[in-house]
């Protein structure tokens, strides 16, 4: 069992040992069904662009404007990617003995047609970009490696070369195996840190476990609490990093969010680790006319291309920030006034476990913000020392991410069985009568767009959820 490092004794815990990673859910809040969470800020809840570089700001409303791409979407990714190209080589002094470093697992939620993974490609493109130019130069390098290796004794010593050079290495800064072992593999080749990109979340995650009955889920709980990562492999040699940085992020369609709570993951705490982005009342975008000022574009290429340059320091370790005076008081004060409260008073420990949680993002964010604003300046050295606007701006940004945690909560612990649906099978469910033969239903699927034989498997996989049948052939809505 571990515990996060600087997690205070009196922060709820939401880590539990593998042995008690199947324990029923259902359980853990007494056998009392769980109520749903009003939420905590305005009724709309977006993303609070106003805290970005203005360049930025100007760069999500240009892209919302001549591309699709959804506000909340674009401007989390972007603090995402702005965190992930540092990676390892800033971290965060709370106070002292109390360090965070900007490892976040963020999830864009949204139906098929609402432009997330669109615009989660532009954000993350300079990171993609970053891959390409470092593929080159290692096959390059390999071309010249292979050349000299295959020269004899002789020939290498007619050029002047004694010895032969190690191999060359391919630094990755984005990788879309998930597996521990691929990850680890590529993480000892790039000590700054590697991004795990999935478009699609789900598939990652219903992958836990597939080919071992280890603790991959596990080692995605210690990767985002900063433990040292171990693997001990049965062929090859063991791998150690004692600083694994690997934040992660993906798109998800609403009607799969009951994949991130199987399996214990709500009550082991992994749900809580997630930084959700839902936007309400998105619809398929309009093809526009206009076309992105490319000013902005590269505005925002350049910064994430500053932060990827920046190096560790003299020792090799992390750049250390830390909090100005009037910062820290801020950060205190919101942990202690506005997010304690909410976990002291929380109406179950899953709901605490979210809200414990804030403390870290929060400390995270400010991190994030704190490196695109300089990363979009032209101030030649990183500022080691983040003031209280950052801190002010952090905040603002993790209320909005816990509203929007909160969103996914009751989603997930309220919604109905009809309610977490797909909309074209929602849509259906309301189309068919209270009572139809199976025939009337196939021909209303039919109409739908949905084939006959997927009709058939909606009704079996639903029977005693969404449907009875009093009789052979009939059926009946229970909802």
């Amino acid at each position: 069992m571990y515990k996060d490092t600087t997690i205070p004794n009196n922060m709820p815990q939401g880590d539990i040992t593998i042995d008690e990673l199947e324990e029923d859910i259902s359980g853990r809040n007494g056998g009392k069904p769980l109520k749903a969470v009003k939420p905590l800020h305005r009724k709309k809840n977006s993303f609070p662009i106003e805290v970005l570089p203005l360049k930025a700001q100007e760069y999500v409303k240009g892209a919302h404007k001549t591309l699709g791409t959804p506000k909340d979407f674009f401007a989390a990714s972007m603090l995402f990617t702005a965190a992930s190209a540092a990676g390892n080589t800033c971290k965060l002094e709370v106070k002292t003995g109390v360090e965070q470093k900007a490892v976040f697992y963020m999830v864009l939620i949204g139906l098929p047609n609402s432009n997330k993974s669109g615009a989660l490609k532009i954000a993350i493109k300079p990171l993609l970009n970053e891959d390409t130019s470092n593929y080159k130069k290692y096959k390059s390098q390999k071309a010249e490696y292979d050349a000299i290796k295959g020269l004899s004794k002789k020939e290498r010593q007619a050029q002047g070369i004694t010895e032969l050079t190690p191999p060359p290495i391919f630094h990755r800064a984005v990788i879309q195996d998930a597996t521990p072992e691929a990850v680890a593999s590529a993480l000892q080749d790039s000590p700054r840190g590697i991004t795990l990109y999935r478009d699609e979340l789900t598939g990652f995650i219903k992958d836990f476990n597939r080919y071992n009955q280890g603790g991959e889920q596990e080692f995605w709980l210690s990767n985002w609490s900063g433990i040292t990562l171990s693997i001990d492999r049965k062929t090859s040699e063991p791998i150690r990093i004692k600083n694994p940085f690997i934040p992660m992020i993906g798109t998800m369609q609403p009607g799969v969010l009951e994949e991130l709570a199987k399996g214990a993951r709500v009550a082991n705490g992994f749900i809580d680790r997630y930084l959700p982005v839902w936007p309400d009342g998105l619809k398929k975008p309009e093809w526009a006319l206009g076309e992105i000022n490319f000013a902005l574009v590269e505005a925002y290429e350049t910064a994430i291309d500053r932060l990827l340059g920046l190096t560790f320091d003299e020792e090799n370790k992390a750049n250390k920030l830390t909090l100005a005076t009037e910062g820290r008081k801020q950060l205190f004060q919101f942990f202690n006034e506005d997010n304690k409260p909410l976990c002291d008073e929380a109406e179950n420990e899953f709901l605490a476990g979210i809200y414990g949680k804030f403390d870290f993002h929060t400390s995270r964010l400010v991190i994030a913000l704190h490196l695109l604003h300089w990363a979009y300046t032209e101030e030649e050295e990183l500022t080691h020392q983040i003031d209280a606007k950052i801190v002010a701006q952090a905040i603002k940004v993790a209320k909005y991410f816990r509203t929007q945690a909160l969103k996914v909560y009751n989603a997930i612990h309220q919604a109905s069985p009809v309610e977490k649906l797909p909309a074209n099978y929602r849509k259906l469910y309301e189309l068919l009568p209270e009572v139809f033969k199976k025939g009337e239903g196939e021909a209303i699927a039919e109409g739908q767009g949905i084939k006959k034989r997927t009709f058939r498997d909606f009704l079996s996989k639903n029977k005693g959820i969404l449907f009875e049948q009093p009789k052979y052939g009939e059926y009946s809505k229970i909802l």
